[in-house]
């Protein structure tokens, strides 16, 4: 949404400015968004519970123009008899840490341990992108 002058002379320049600004702050973090996303994409890939890679296979990232990225895994498997349409992915994080899981290293949890590992960086990353995207 592009701001218009107030007709107090000199506005128009400040509004052109403001509305620059505007452009860069919307465009500047997607590609660290991105970049991050990616990575988290990758470790929380080595992590998920492999049996036959059907949940693995469906880690996606999402990246609308909104610059908020998202993390998507699973969808819906029938279980139980008769069948009942859960959320796989979610059905899976949540299990206990006692079962027997089939490939070490692997587990319930799978997308909240990575998130928590790579949180600083991400950060981190988000605060360089903006400091030099408003010295420009």
């Amino acid at each position: 949404m592009a701001l218009k002058g107030s007709g107090v002379y000199g506005s128009g320049k400040v509004i052109k400015n403001l509305n620059v600004l505007q452009t860069r702050i919307k465009q500047s973090p997607r590609e660290p968004i991105k970049q991050t996303m990616e990575q988290l994409k990758a470790r929380v890939i080595e992590v998920t519970p492999l049996d036959k890679g059907n949940l693995r296979s469906t880690i996606r990232v999402y990246l609308p123009a909104d610059n908020i990225g998202e993390l998507l895994a699973g969808n819906m498997m029938g279980t139980g008899s008769p069948p009942k349409y859960v959320d796989y992915a979610l059905e899976v994080h949540e299990m206990p840490a006692n079962m027997n899981w089939t490939t070490p290293g692997t587990g319930p949890k799978y997308m909240e341990g990575p998130l928590k590992e790579i949180s600083p960086s991400f950060y981190r990353r988000m605060y360089t992108t903006l400091r030099k995207m408003l010295r420009r």
